[in-house]
């Protein structure tokens, strides 16, 4: 397959992220990754080009951080291709699914404290410990 339209510059911002310094990271979907030797021929087949190469066998993707100076973006997605695996952008690289994440789980931590608010006042109601004048300001 040719992987050089993903050189052009609006394509590979949006499937990477700049590291400054001419490094470049990406998180691509491999398809085809089912075992610990194929997490091994992905590592393998980028190490060549890459200065990091992180495989998560679990969510079968692999985080990629090469200088793009000296090799262009098709040259990682063709090695991986010519490993005999399919890779596929994900558009977020991993830090900023990390940072997603974490406000994801603020979110869900600010949620938990409110919700248990509620459930302290609505206590009352449940066991019948609540006068019938603030019944309805319960509801």
């Amino acid at each position: 397959m040719d992987w050089t339209g993903f050189d052009a510059p609006a394509l590979r911002d949006a499937a990477s992220r700049d590291l400054g310094d001419g490094r470049r990271e990406a998180l691509l979907r491999v398809d085809g990754m089912h075992c610990s030797a194929c997490a091994r021929r992905i590592e393998r087949a980028l190490a060549p080009l890459a200065r990091d190469v992180r495989v998560h066998l679990g969510t079968g993707t692999v985080e990629v951080d090469w200088d793009a100076r000296r090799h262009p973006f098709s040259a990682v997605l063709g090695a991986l291709d010519a490993a005999g695996f399919t890779p596929a952008i994900t558009g977020a690289p991993a830090s900023s699914a990390r940072a997603e994440r974490r406000t994801a789980l603020k979110r869900i931590g600010v949620a938990l404290i409110f919700g248990m608010q509620v459930m302290m006042l609505a206590s009352g109601h449940y066991f019948g410990a609540i006068d019938a004048a603030y019944a309805g300001l319960m509801r």
